[in-house]
């Protein structure tokens, strides 16, 4: 086989492999940084009382602080200090802060430990724990206005339902590989005394409505008789029901109501009188009804993991008319991101093929330039599957960044190739020496930035999380982008040359 066919099978090779390489390839938004410590949250039954909520915490506090990892815990029962969370006594926050990474026993990594954790928590009783980081949860609650790294918001008319939905829903992404602290918002289970009229009752006895309903308003919530005056003050004067006459089921039956021809009846026997679940909250968005379905990722890319989870969720669950889902948080971040490049990606190599035509006035060695920018993609891509890295929006900005830099490559040597066939050298001597004088200028740029990002590629400290998709994309098509520039490129040239040069 002669050496130019073997470079053409190689390249060949090469973009086959880059192209298996992608669809193995996961997704996400942004990689997760770490944070150095953890953001725990708890959520408790409804009806909890604060002081039995505080064992509990308690308790959880001191699992937590039972991990060698941890080098202290702070916790925070119900609402914060500054307000701006409408938590009852039904939920906790923890911030758990790490030991250095090489002090860790339990885990070698920050998911893994988390795991760990859940799996601790999960002894006590009517607790269900949210794992995340202070930084990441709340830039996720301003992104989706939901405390979740992923989430869906359930739209619909009927509570009720929105809560049977979602409990649906939440019991099949637990089953999905890689889901983690799947929970649902809680609407029922507040404790609530409910008073029904019975109508054939008051129908017997000529009572309305409105009585059972005044009698109640006096009784529970008080009603205003009149108004006292002090100076120019006007205040209502409220009458009500002494709190010990109301303070169990039996003594709000036995409240007396008067029936149409004076009869001396009472509520319970005009009216059902009863405790049950109510609902705890109502949440709204854009003036619909809204529940939210909450899991973390961990284990699993975003991608795959939302494309199955959609998958099966629409599959077990059908919502009728008037009742709709939608992914949010970090899932619909990196749908927004994609977008946005598949409209910038594009638009960015248009430009540059106009930049080189002009600079070049010819189309054919505008596009022979650009054959770089695949060429490139091959390695970053390549680099990214054997890091076991994701494809993230830190990634695609190293890919234009790449770009970049292999287009200047390739910019380097076709211009030197048509200097040398100015100067009146023949096209293969032209080609052989412009090849060899520009392999010095392109290595050196190559490993300018190869060398540059080699830390930042190799980097395992807080923060490295970020900049290591970037760094390893550069280096790994740089490689690819490098070798075949000064290989295929000279090869292909002549089948580019738009036309003889002037002598």
């Amino acid at each position: 086989m002669s050496r130019r066919k073997l470079i053409f099978t190689g390249t060949g090779v090469l973009l086959a492999g880059g192209a298996v390489a992608y669809c193995f390839l996961g997704s996400e938004f942004l990689p997760k940084l770490d944070e150095g410590a953890l953001w725990v949250r708890i959520f408790m039954p409804k009806s909890i009382s604060p002081s039995e909520a505080a064992n509990i915490v308690h308790n959880v506090r001191h699992r937590l602080a039972s991990f060698p990892e941890t080098e202290n815990v702070l916790s925070q029962l119900g609402r914060p200090d500054d307000g701006t969370d409408i938590n009852g006594f039904d939920v906790a926050e923890f911030n758990v802060n790490l030991k250095p990474r090489s002090e860790w026993k339990t885990a070698s990594n920050r998911e893994a430990l988390a795991d760990a954790m859940g799996r601790h928590l999960a002894a006590v009783p009517g607790v269900n724990s949210q794992f995340s980081q202070y930084i990441e949860d709340n830039v996720n609650e301003a992104v989706s206005g939901i405390k979740s790294e992923l989430a869906i918001k359930l739209y619909g008319e009927d509570p009720e339902k929105l809560q049977e939905y979602a409990d649906k829903i939440a019991d099949v992404l637990a089953r999905v590989p890689g889901a983690k602290d799947v929970g649902t918002d809680q609407f029922t289970g507040q404790p609530q005394i409910q008073i029904t009229v019975d109508r054939a009752a008051i129908a017997r006895f000529g009572v309305s409505v409105s009585d059972i309903q005044s009698v109640i308003e006096t009784a529970l919530g008080g009603s205003t008789a009149t108004q006292v005056l002090e100076g120019e003050r006007t205040f209502d004067l409220v009458v009500k029901v002494a709190p010990k006459a109301v303070s169990d089921l039996d003594s709000i039956r036995n409240i007396p109501v008067f029936g149409a021809n004076g009869e001396r009846l009472t509520l319970g026997a005009l009216t059902k009188v009863e405790v049950r679940a109510g609902l705890a909250r109502i949440m709204r968005e854009g003036n619909e009804r809204r529940i939210a379905i909450k899991l973390s990722v961990r284990g699993r890319d975003l991608g795959s993991l939302v494309h199955e989870a959609e998958a099966k969720a629409n599959a077990a669950v059908r919502l009728p008319s008037g009742y709709r889902m939608v992914w949010t948080g970090a899932f619909e971040n990196e749908q927004r991101a994609v977008h946005r490049l598949a409209l910038v990606v594009p638009v960015t190599i248009i430009a540059i093929f106009f930049l080189l035509f002009t600079a070049f006035d010819s189309g054919k060695l505008a596009t022979l330039i650009l054959l770089n920018v695949p060429f490139a993609a091959v390695g970053g891509v390549l680099a990214l599957l054997i890091a076991r890295l994701d494809l993230s929006v830190s990634a695609m900005v190293g890919l234009i960044a790449l770009f970049g830099v292999s287009i200047q490559s390739g910019v380097l040597l076709v211009e030197r190739v048509r200097e040398l066939r100015r100067l009146g050298n023949p096209l293969r001597e032209a080609i052989t020496e412009g090849a060899v004088s520009r392999v010095r200028p392109v290595m050196m740029t190559s490993l300018m930035a190869a060398l540059g990002l080699l830390p930042a590629a190799l980097s395992t400290g807080v923060g490295a999380e970020t900049t290591r998709p970037f760094a390893v994309v550069i280096i790994g098509g740089l490689v690819t982008a490098t070798l075949l520039t000064l290989l295929l490129l000279p090869i292909l040239y002549p089948s580019f040359e738009s036309e003889k040069p002037e002598y």
